[in-house]
């Protein structure tokens, strides 16, 4: 309707005429160059938090090529798995089991080795936002300290999330329905283009402009609460609840732009409530 997208697009012209498509061709999977060469023996048994034996899958990664090593299989009081792997400086080993956070380990595998690696369960909870109005929503971020992932849930949608044991920083914000209105504006563009005719094969330019119209806008949702907190959570904590409850701080609804970049910035320095049940 009154939207305006713009999109970059590459062209490719080759004398005038059209780019035809080179196809494709299915190759068999074939084992990495380095994957052959597994020079180094190496001892890996998996564990969980609790010290019992966990059967998992176990890659090894050296740079951008990943080598399946095998799975540690449980053995008494034990799981362990004793393989081959490449020569490597800071190399992955990546264990894998079901219902666990996978686990990277750096190693240097120049020589024979052994590594314990410990995984940490992941827990199914019940996410809760109180005290929001029927109507509103939230964006919740769980980004974990010294860890890659981050888990973003979108309440009410998703009330679903997984959690590991570890200090988290969690980040919410809560949408409610504004009636905010931008005025629109309208701007030129100018460019450098090929001259027509025979000065542009030249290399000749001249100045081309066109007109670019931004219609008005109405912000009908925005930021009207949330919050943030560092919360470790503790496995104990995971073990014996269902529902993790979030309550955020209140803002109330912009009725300007300057009141909604006021609520962007109060999230920064407001707390969130976090407990379990």
């Amino acid at each position: 309707n009154d939207e305006i997208f713009q999109f970059p697009v590459v062209v490719f012209i080759s004398k005038n005429q059209p780019r035809n498509s080179t196809g494709g061709e299915g190759i068999p999977d074939v084992v990495p160059e380095i994957c052959k060469h597994r020079l180094a023996n190496l001892t890996v048994y998996t564990y969980s938090t609790n010290l019992e034996p966990i059967e998992a899958n176990i890659d090894f990664k050296c740079f951008d090529t990943s080598c399946g090593i095998g799975r540690t299989i449980v053995k008494g009081n034990e799981a362990g798995l004793t393989s081959t792997v490449p020569q490597c400086v800071n190399g992955y080993l990546i264990a894998n089991a079901p219902g666990y956070k996978t686990k990277k380990q750096i190693i240097s595998s120049l020589n024979s080795g052994i590594v314990q690696m410990v995984l940490d369960k992941k827990y199914n909870l019940e996410l809760d936002m109180e005290g929001l109005a029927s109507d509103a929503r939230a964006i919740v971020s769980f980004v974990k300290e010294n860890d890659t992932d981050t888990t973003t849930i979108a309440y009410p949608e998703q009330k679903q999330i997984e959690l590991t044991e570890g200090q988290y920083e969690i980040k919410a914000y809560v949408y409610s329905k504004s009636d905010i209105n931008l005025k629109g504006s309208a701007t030129e563009k100018c460019i450098d283009a090929p001259s027509s005719g025979i000065l542009g094969i030249f290399g000749a330019t001249e100045r081309k402009c066109f007109q670019m119209q931004i219609p008005d806008q109405v912000i009908d949702s925005a930021v009207s609460g949330g919050g943030k907190q560092k919360y470790y959570i503790a496995e104990s904590e995971l073990q014996s609840a269902k529902k993790i409850i979030i309550t955020p701080e209140k803002f109330g609804s912009p009725a300007k732009i300057e009141d909604l970049q006021a609520n962007y910035n109060k999230i920064e320095t407001s707390d969130l409530n976090v407990r379990f049940e």
